[in-house]
């Protein structure tokens, strides 16, 4: 299962959002009991109720951003020194250090997958050959066997 299908994830990021259910509904578009079936793992999250659910939590958890960028910038001075500017990117890598430590495992999962993809059609291209050769072998074989046995005795041959 995708993080973006996992309905643990979709309550966590609401709860995070500061989102409850029914607020969430709302601004998805979506009727309260489908998320509430959703989170409880009865309804698959999946489609347009999914993006639509994923689109409101990010809006609200980018507005959240944008209040608290501008509420620092109002509360906080501006870094004069290199060491407080040091201190502040070292302060913003600790917050957010998980969603690109998320994205590069995203990345390289997708690698991976990819790779997988790309075996699983050169093991179909190898089994349709044996196949072939197999079904080729078998009409022979079952052939010189009707033969043999007389059982073709009588009947034209194929030209």
């Amino acid at each position: 299962m995708n993080w973006y299908e996992d309905p643990a994830e979709l309550k966590k990021r609401r709860k995070e959002a500061g989102l409850s259910s029914r607020e969430l509904a709302e601004r998805a578009g979506c009727s309260h009991m489908i998320l509430r079936h959703i989170e409880a793992g009865r309804t698959k999250l999946r489609g347009k109720t999914a993006d639509a659910l994923w689109a409101a939590i990010a809006r609200v958890a980018n507005l959240r951003e944008k209040r608290e960028a501008r509420t620092l910038t109002r509360l906080e001075p501006a870094p004069q020194r290199p060491s407080d500017l040091a201190n502040l990117l070292a302060d913003f890598k600790d917050k957010y250090a998980g969603a690109y430590d998320t994205r590069a495992k995203i990345e390289a999962l997708e690698k991976e997958v990819n790779g997988l993809r790309t075996e699983l059609a050169e093991a179909l291209i190898s089994i349709r050959q044996v196949v072939a050769k197999l079904n080729a072998a078998a009409a022979r074989d079952g052939a010189a066997a009707l033969a043999k046995n007389g059982v073709l005795d009588g009947v034209p041959e194929e030209k």
